[in-house]
């Protein structure tokens, strides 16, 4: 397996001043990974005389026939509601070292103590360490035709390919490279071995776009909740470190387990839009985009990975999410087409799922920086990272004399903070509840088609977009009456609410609607219409192969490796009894 990245010698996040400047050094890294238990990938298909590369590219279509037969029947669940049907994804008991691993999952320092099996670098090799960039598809090219340059490596793709898990400039530049070799062969003048590379969503790369994307676009819901369970006088970072995203993320997941049942039932058959958003939000988004990588990926779970990654496609695309309201769209593709044509890489990845990661190389990194100095020379940094390299990250000397390194949690801490997130919930739900009706959708102006919605309980005006899918869509539900759907005359007021925030007669969702939202469904196929088509057409533009481009990437680099110590909150004996009196007013308002 291939990991190809980026690397700069930046120790930290600083403001320019004018006495002092950073002398930032670049590097292109190139890192294989064997793996020794599995299977190699052939190229050619033994099955039938097909490329792995799909000449449609993008396939659309293929997306489509495959979503209607295998996602879009089980949408109106919510993500906690459908990972039922998963068996080995069932949150089972687990310690508190498991937990506090989880919350460190985007923290790559080797020296954290918990699942050090994953940190370290056993059957990896440095390729190389080069000063460089990796800004266009050239510099891409280059990064591989150095590598394919290795006696080793050009002879095992003579035959097999190299999977690679890579972020989204990655996924777009050898993408193109790709493209443009198939289509113009040897006038292309990029090497036919490039052919050989089987580019692939990096898990760890969705995982952290999806977590900081629900944390910015629902900010102003988690800076309530920050200063209800933190503190009113403490101020939370417009864009915070990794590792204190996932403690909010984790908290009002756990928070939303301790009263998900009183909420439901209180709110089952409530179309009010602020509702549906916070429920939506807690029991749908968040779970979704905080096991995507600990809990399914690692699972290997390839069926819930795949309905995972749509579920997670959705998101980004309801939220416009630039570049990644398309990558997942490429993954999807690809995998469906090797379904279609019986290509071995298909049950290479239904077997063995969970070892195509672009861990190792963040990884790697994060051993490098914690090595090198801020005056370290180029020459310097490349000698650091092949001594790296040999020793594969064993030190017995480091190991005696160094410090674990941990952001740490108390198991005490964490259950007092998940009661206090309980008893904000409780308490803002009591709010909706009082104010149900009164939240209002509203046009910017009208020359705008930009929309937003009044939320009164939480006291914000706020885009359309992060309310549930149902808003979304070209009939977003009615205020007026109960059955959405637009043929339906019956005036019952009972039936089912789906996640995406529709509501149905049971017989107008089962008969009728065949257990589909089709309003939803329509909103969700011309996305990938839309968006499979501008991805090929980027991919397709030869061009523009030498162009720098703006890929809005999240850097996964810089290290959140800091103490940990939080000034959270003194305990308070009297939380158990606020959290009952919350629940008692919230059933009897």
């Amino acid at each position: 397996m291939l990991n190809v990245d980026d690397f700069h010698n930046i120790h930290e996040y600083r403001r320019s001043d004018t006495t002092t400047t950073h002398e930032v050094s670049h590097f292109i890294t190139i890192l294989l990974k064997a793996l020794p238990e599995i299977a190699s990938i052939p190229f050619h298909n033994h099955n039938q005389e097909k490329s792995i590369h799909n000449e449609e590219g993008i396939d659309a279509k293929i997306i489509l026939q495959n979503a209607h037969s295998s996602f879009f029947p089980h949408l109106w669940l919510s993500y906690i509601g459908r990972r039922q049907t998963f068996a080995d994804l069932m949150p089972a008991s687990e310690t508190h070292d498991e937990r506090v691993e989880r919350l460190l999952i985007h923290s790559y320092d080797d020296r954290i103590e918990q699942r050090r099996t994953d940190r370290s670098m056993e059957n990896t090799k440095l390729v190389d360490l080069k000063e460089g960039s990796l800004h266009s598809t050239d510099d891409y090219v280059k990064a591989l035709r150095h590598m394919m340059d290795v006696h080793e490596v050009r002879t095992y793709l003579e035959t097999q390919v190299l999977v690679a898990p890579m972020d989204y400039p990655g996924q777009r530049n050898v993408r193109r490279a790709i493209n443009h070799r198939i289509n113009a062969g040897d006038r292309s003048g990029i090497s036919e071995q490039i052919l050989h590379i089987v580019p692939m969503i990096g898990p760890l790369h969705v995982s952290l776009n999806s977590r900081e994307t629900v944390f910015l676009a629902n900010y102003q819901f988690f800076d309530k909740f920050f200063h209800e369970v933190f503190g009113r006088q403490k101020v939370l970072a417009k864009k915070p470190k990794a590792y204190k995203i996932n403690l909010f993320l984790e908290l009002a997941s756990q928070g939303w387990s301790r009263v998900r049942t009183a909420v439901q039932r209180k709110f089952e058959q409530s179309k009010d839009a602020e509702a549906r958003y916070l429920i939506n939000l807690l029991e749908n988004v968040i779970p979704l985009v905080l096991d995507f990588y600990p809990v399914i990926f690692r699972s290997g779970n390839w069926p819930a990975y795949k309905e995972a990654m749509f579920r997670v496609w959705a998101i980004f695309y309801q939220y416009n999410r630039k570049n990644y309201n398309k990558l997942p769209l490429a993954f999807l593709s690809d995998v469906f087409y090797w379904d279609s044509i019986n290509h071995p890489i298909s049950q290479v990845l239904s077997d063995s799922l969970q070892v195509f990661n672009d861990y190792y190389v963040e990884n790697f990194h994060s051993s490098l920086r914690r090595r090198i100095q801020k005056s370290n020379t180029a020459e310097q940094i490349i000698r650091q990272a092949r001594i790296i390299d040999q020793m594969r990250g064993s030190n017995s000397f480091v190991d005696v004399f160094s410090e674990n390194h941990n952001i740490r949690y108390s198991a005490k801490q964490l259950e007092y903070l998940e009661k206090r997130t309980a008893l904000f919930l409780l308490n803002l739900f009591t709010g909706v509840y009082r104010n149900l009706s009164r939240p209002k959708v509203i046009s910017s102006n009208v020359h705008s088609k930009s929309k937003f919605c009044e939320l009164p309980t939480l006291g914000i005006q706020t885009d359309v977009k992060i309310l549930s899918m149902a808003w979304n869509t070209s009939y977003p539900p009615h205020m007026d009456r109960y059955c959405d759907l637009e043929e339906c005359t019956n005036s019952c007021e009972v039936g089912c609410i789906l996640t995406c925030g529709h509501a149905y007669h049971y017989e107008c969702f089962l008969l009728q609607l065949e257990s589909q939202c089709q309003y939803c469904t329509t909103y969700l196929v011309s996305g990938i219409e839309k968006n499979c088509r501008i991805f090929q057409q980027t991919v397709s533009s030869f061009n523009e192969m030498l162009t720098d481009e703006n890929t809005d990437e999240l850097a996964t680099e810089v290290d959140d490796s800091n103490t940990g110590d939080e000034d959270f909150p003194l305990d308070d004996d009297n939380i158990d009894l606020l959290f009952v009196r919350a629940l008692n007013t919230l059933t009897n308002v």
